[in-house]
């Protein structure tokens, strides 16, 4: 069974339903390797140096933030990488997650962004 699109914005929200792309079985994988840290849904799997996770799906390594914008919001073009609006590396709450180009992304760097109004604090 797939799981049906809910993207997740609230600490405690549950990550169960995936863009119906996701089994149960690999869904809940990912669900195992989360945990609320404040408004930010945090990797807690295998992570390198800078702090960004990897899951492993299909036989394929993601990028842990990458699949869960893959799977909550949708495609990445190739031209484009995921910015993470909190600067956290670890979180993987697609509320946080935005595409950008990757010259603007590498340009902002971890300096501050400008949160949309309605951004979570």
């Amino acid at each position: 069974m797939k799981r049906k699109a809910r993207i997740v914005i609230k600490p405690g929200a549950s990550t169960q339903c995936l863009r119906g792309i996701v089994s149960n079985k690999d869904g809940d994988r990912f669900d195992k390797m989360t945990a609320w840290d404040g408004q930010c849904l945090v990797w807690k799997g295998h992570r390198d140096k800078k702090g960004y996770g990897q899951f492993k799906y299909k036989g394929r390594a993601w990028w842990s933030h990458r699949f869960a914008y893959a799977a909550f919001v949708g495609s990445i073009p190739e031209d484009m990488t995921i910015d993470h609006i909190c600067c956290n590396p670890s979180c993987v709450n697609p509320a946080h997650l935005r595409l950008m180009c990757r010259s603007d992304n590498t340009a902002l760097g971890n300096v501050a962004r400008d949160l949309p109004e309605d951004f979570p604090v």
